[in-house]
Order: C-alpha cells, then structure tokens, then sequence
C-alpha cells in the first residue's frame, strides 16, 4: 500500500493579464506557498510525485487521479503518516 504524504512548496506566481505593471504591482508580487496531500506514487532525487486519488479495481492497471509532480528544490516540508494510518 502506498503512504499518504503532505508536501509543504513554493510555487511561482504571476499575474493573470499581460496588462503594464507599476512598480508597486512587481513589489507586491512574490511566490506562494503552496500544501498539498496525497497518495505517494514515484519519488528520485529531482522530485516527488502524489496522486489524489488511486484506483486498484485492476491490479495489473492501477490508474491516478489528479497527479502532481513536485520539484524536490521547492519543497519545504515533508510530513508522511505511517503505513498503519492508511491500513484497513
């Protein structure tokens, strides 16, 4: 069984239109902090990858939902629950 993991990062920002800034709009522009959980799929040394959901119905086709590739250099926090907090 894969283990649930919560991954604190920070990710990029911009505005939403190409529109002309003033400086105070580029000052007041900076990353966000981003928390997100999931199922733990894949993990090397470049980055981790979580799923919110899992689909076992076919154990020789197990499909994802809503995965989500995180670079391991803008994690922040890591915090995984022990195997025994997903066993039925």
């Amino acid at each position: 069984m894969n283990k649930i993991v919560v991954i604190e990062w920070v990710d990029s920002v911009e505005y939403d239109d190409a529109a002309w800034k003033s400086q105070a709009d580029a000052d007041s522009l900076s990353p966000c902090k981003i928390k997100s959980a999931g199922i733990l799929i894949r993990e090397n040394n470049l980055f981790i990858t979580i799923a919110s959901s899992m689909d076992e119905s076919d154990p020789d086709d197990i499909t994802y939902g809503g995965l989500l590739s995180i670079p391991k250099n803008v994690i922040t926090k890591r915090t995984d629950f022990p195997k025994s907090f997903t066993s039925e």
